[in-house]
């Protein structure tokens, strides 16, 4: 999945690049260090190891792809710092975001000024990736918000054999937050009880 987003991605931008070209730039903000760094930081090690072996095997139309990596802890600010930084100053082709959906807005804010491509990465996809999707927003996983959800729920009816009364809890981040509001409606449409447990700080 990963590389089909990143070649779809990729493609994207090749038109536009200019003939002397040698490499693609692809600039990364991800959440390197702090709490999701667990989750995170092997998601980039992987990223690494991968574009490690597309570049041995030619690259990607020819060129090779050179990764710039920079750390945002899991927060706005610091991405949108970063992603400011990586097109501006190191012109990347791509941007790939592997952080928490907390980092999501800003990313997206400073991309789309810019027209760079964006990928997003071993995390929950954005609605905006999905029809009528963003023609330069991607997504590595199939793990998404509210398909996630109804998914789920249409099981639990499917397979309940009485009443159900459900409990939701979500970590403290906006896509998170946001599905959870999502998902305890949708269980009351399904005749559901829906009980909020909590919402994990991070």
């Amino acid at each position: 999945m990963f590389r089909k987003a990143l070649l779809g991605a990729l493609a994207a931008t090749a038109f536009a690049l200019p003939a002397a070209a040698q490499d693609y730039v692809v600039g990364v903000t991800a959440a390197l260090t702090g709490p999701p760094s667990s989750t995170y930081a092997p998601a980039v090690d992987a990223m690494r190891i991968y574009i490690d072996r597309v570049n041995a095997a030619g690259g990607v139309n020819g060129r090779k792809i050179k990764l710039v990596i920079e750390d945002d802890g899991a927060q706005p600010s610091k991405a949108a710092a970063n992603t400011k930084k990586l097109i501006t100053q190191d012109n990347v082709v791509l941007m790939v975001n592997a952080s928490l959906s907390s980092t999501y807005a800003p990313v997206i804010a400073e991309s789309k000024s810019e027209n760079v491509p964006l990928l997003f990465a071993s995390g929950v996809c954005p609605q905006s990736v999905y029809p009528p999707a963003d023609p330069l927003q991607f997504c590595t996983t199939g793990y998404a918000s509210h398909f996630d959800s109804q998914a789920t729920l249409d099981f639990i009816k499917a397979t309940a054999k009485g009443p159900v009364k459900i409990g939701f809890s979500a970590m403290a981040i906006p896509l998170s937050r946001g599905e959870m509001d999502y998902a305890m409606e949708l269980s009351k449409k399904e005749g559901m009880e829906p009980v909020e447990i909590g919402r994990a700080h991070v």
